[in-house]
């Protein structure tokens, strides 16, 4: 039987929703696991656009003209962030399209497989590019409520997220608002600003501190951009002190654009922890978080720190 492309198309966005729901339903499966299981887009892709895989000679442009409009395939954060800076600016962001990216295995998470796929400035690549919003989701289900909004919205997003299950940190049904903070803790002496997979380390430290007397308020900004500087503002205003807490390098991270809107609105002592200026390495994520200084202890005795340059 004969098709389309258009057909193509309508039944190869099927088989990708498919084979992402199977994917999810098991917890695992590879990254491009929903682009391999189509073979209809080699057809699609091949016939409709000549696209040659035999002679990639622009496979970092390939990559990304052939994610717009799709439903989106999910490939290493290393790979969506570094090799196709200048295609995003240009075919995407510029152009001004309606695409979706979804970078994986961020920053220390992406363990032994190393330096190589450890993407420790996927963000900070991103943050520099006008008109691209950065979401770093911090479990499932703030995942599903923002891929709920942002199917209805036009623009460019780049989804950072882990290959594996997370820990559970919102209750089932819970709604967020795009560019605004999740306030995690009420808390008074300091402020430990977090996303993503620092999330649980961030909030057993405020519970730690909290049994020593520190009153610890605990936000979570999965928007890097555009990032809500009402609340770290208020945060810097009411708690006089923070911490940023990131699975990222310091150097271009969410610590950085957290340091801009403290220059702009409210200065007051900021510690951030981090992946430092450096290149990653293999290792258990528990040996990577200990080498960077990003554990429990790490939060804790960096809130503490930062608690005696108070005014």
């Amino acid at each position: 039987m004969k098709m389309t492309a258009k057909e193509l198309n309508i039944f190869a966005a099927h088989i990708r929703k498919a084979a992402l729901r199977s994917m999810n339903a098991f917890h695992g499966g590879h990254v491009g696991g929903s682009m391999s299981m189509a073979e209809v887009m080699a057809v699609l892709y091949g016939e409709a656009m000549k696209i040659d895989p035999r002679n990639p000679q622009w496979e970092e442009r390939d990559w990304l003209v052939v994610s717009k409009g799709h439903c989106g395939p999910a490939v290493y954060a290393t790979f969506a962030g570094r090799r196709v800076v200048d295609q995003v600016y240009i075919s995407a962001a510029y152009a001004k399209l309606n695409v979706r990216m979804f970078g994986c295995d961020a920053g220390v998470t992406a363990s032994y497989n190393g330096g190589t796929h450890m993407p420790i400035e996927d963000m900070g690549l991103m943050r520099t590019i006008t008109e691209v919003t950065l979401i770093e989701p911090t479990d499932s289900v703030m995942l599903a409520d923002l891929m709920r909004q942002t199917k209805d919205m036009y623009g460019v997003f780049y989804f950072r997220t882990t290959r594996k299950v997370t820990d559970q940190i919102f209750e089932e049904g819970s709604t967020f608002e795009i560019g605004k903070a999740a306030l995690l803790r009420e808390g008074s002496d300091v402020t430990l600003i977090t996303s993503g997979y620092c999330t649980p380390d961030t909030m057993a430290a405020a519970d730690a501190l909290a049994g020593e007397g520190i009153s610890a308020r605990v936000l979570n900004i999965f928007t890097w951009k555009p990032i809500d500087q009402e609340a770290i503002a208020t945060a810097a205003r009411e708690t006089g002190a923070i911490v940023t807490v990131e699975n990222h390098n310091i150097v271009t991270g969410l610590g950085s654009a957290v340091a801009e809107v403290l220059g702009d609105t409210c200065p007051v002592p900021l510690h951030r922890i981090g992946v430092p200026d450096r290149f990653g390495e293999v290792g258990s994520i528990d040996y990577l978080k200990g080498l960077f200084g990003m554990t429990q202890g790490d939060i804790v005795r960096a809130a503490k720190s930062v608690l005696t340059r108070k005014k």
